[in-house]
C-alpha cells in the first residue's frame, strides 16, 4: 500500500486545481494513451470529467485521504458468492497489488482478468466485463 503522504499529495493537488487533477486522473483511469478514440470517446471522458467537476471542492479534496483505509480484515467475513473482475492494465490500482491479492485472500471468489483493461474497464471493456458478469448473475 502506498504511504499516507502519497494520498495527502493527491489531496493537495485537488485543492490547488481540482479540474486539472480530474483531467490527469481520467487520462490514467481510462488509459487514454491507448484507448481514446478506440474504446472510449472524448465525449465519454468529458462526461466523466463533468460528473467529477460537479462534486464539492471539500469532498473532492477529502476523498483521497480515505483511500488508504485497510479493509483486509473484513475479507474473512465475506460469505456470499463473489466475483472479482480486474483489468491487467489498471494504472490506478495495479492488478498485482489489488485484484490478484484480493483473490488470494478470498480464493472462493470467481476471478476474471480482462486483458489490457484499465481501471475504467466498465466503459472501455464493457463487452468483456458483461460476459462474466452476466454468467455470474445467472
Amino acid at each position: 500500500m502506498a504511504p499516507y503522504e502519497f494520498f495527502a499529495e493527491i489531496s493537495e493537488k485537488v485543492k490547488r486545481d481540482r479540474y486539472a487533477y480530474f483531467t490527469e486522473f481520467f487520462a490514467t483511469f481510462y488509459n487514454l494513451d491507448t484507448n481514446l478514440g478506440t474504446r472510449i470517446s472524448e465525449e465519454a471522458v468529458r462526461n466523466s470529467w463533468n460528473t467529477a467537476a460537479r462534486s464539492g471542492a471539500y469532498a473532492s479534496a477529502a476523498a483521497p485521504l480515505t483511500w488508504p483505509t485497510n479493509f483486509r480484515h473484513d475479507i474473512p467475513n465475506i460469505d456470499v458468492p463473489t466475483l472479482i473482475i480486474h483489468g491487467t492494465a489498471d494504472n490506478i490500482l495495479p492488478i498485482d497489488a489489488t485484484g490478484r491479492a484480493f483473490h488470494a485472500a478470498l480464493p472462493t471468489a470467481e476471478y476474471v482478468e480482462i486483458d489490457g483493461a484499465p481501471h475504467g474497464l466498465l466503459w472501455t471493456h464493457a463487452e468483456e466485463v458483461n460476459k462474466p458478469l452476466l454468467a455470474f448473475l445467472a
